[in-house]
């Protein structure tokens, strides 16, 4: 239990971290190049062997593009849209491996998992019907659903394709490339990396980096159908206790309503 802690608390400092970073930070993207810098270098760290192949290589760039569209997602949500629905719409991505695991690997849901789904997309349309947020705002928390789903996906590509002993290749060929299409981002946009930006990305990619280890050490002493639900709902009641305590956002009644529909979807999607 003590992993499965900490990649709560993990993915947690990631919200917090990038919230603290934005008051801080001229330059967002400099600030995700530093982190999966920190983050390529941590992989590197726990890599025993670097064994690469071509298909190996090209996933792991692809993930690594994935996930920095994902990042950008992320940080402009939570400008945007606050740290706590911005948690909770990324965590409500687990929807689209359900969906793609139907699809591409005849995995058949379960009478829990169909209902999960029906209150994920019930719970999107009434945040869209009466929201307090200005309806353009919701497009890209729908788009942070899918593409925080498909990073996630990736991992069970990964799994079904490749020998499961070269994952810290993979992660540091996904966070690699990440840092390098973000660099290119970087000097499009005419941005810079500043000590600020390198200070704050050190502190974003700890706990980028080690959410995703802790889980996999929580995932080798604890039942998968019951690490994945309460990891989920653990971070999003977690980052909305941070956001309510050190961040002032406050939710409406019918906010709340419809978190608490959404953390019953995550509850029953996770649920085999």
């Amino acid at each position: 239990m003590i992993y499965l802690g900490l990649a709560i608390f993990s993915s947690c400092m990631v919200s917090v971290c990038m919230r603290f970073a934005e008051k801080k930070s001229q330059y967002p993207l400099g600030l995700l190049a530093s982190n999966y810098l920190i983050c390529s270098i941590m992989a590197m760290i726990y890599c025993d062997q670097f064994q690469f192949s071509l298909g190996l290589g090209a996933f792991g760039f692809l993930n690594g593009l994935a996930y920095l569209i994902a990042f950008i997602l992320i940080q402009w949500n939570i400008r945007n849209n606050g740290m706590i629905m911005t948690s909770t719409f990324n965590k409500l991505g687990v929807t689209v491996p359900v969906l793609a695991s139907m699809l591409l690997f005849h995995e058949n849901p379960t009478l829990t998992q169909c209902l999960g789904m029906l209150l994920a997309g019930l719970s999107i349309f009434l945040l869209k019907g009466k929201s307090e947020q200005k309806p353009m705002r919701l497009l890209p928390l729908v788009v942070l659903l899918f593409m925080g789903g498909f990073t996630d996906f990736t991992s069970k590509i990964f799994e079904m394709v490749f020998d499961v002993m070269y994952k810290d290749v993979f992660l540091f060929l996904t966070f690699f490339s990440a840092m390098l299409f973000c660099v290119v981002y970087v000097f499009v946009k005419k941005q810079k990396i500043t000590r600020t930006e390198l200070f704050y990305g050190a502190l974003i990619g700890l706990p980028n980096y080690y959410s995703a280890r802790f889980l996999l050490h929580a995932l080798t002493q604890i039942d998968a159908i019951v690490v994945y639900p309460t990891c989920s709902v653990g971070t999003i009641l977690m980052v909305s206790v941070f956001g309510f305590l050190f961040f002032g956002e406050k939710l409406t009644k019918r906010q709340v309503f419809i978190m608490g529909l959404i953390l019953v979807s995550l509850i029953l999607l996770n649920l085999s």
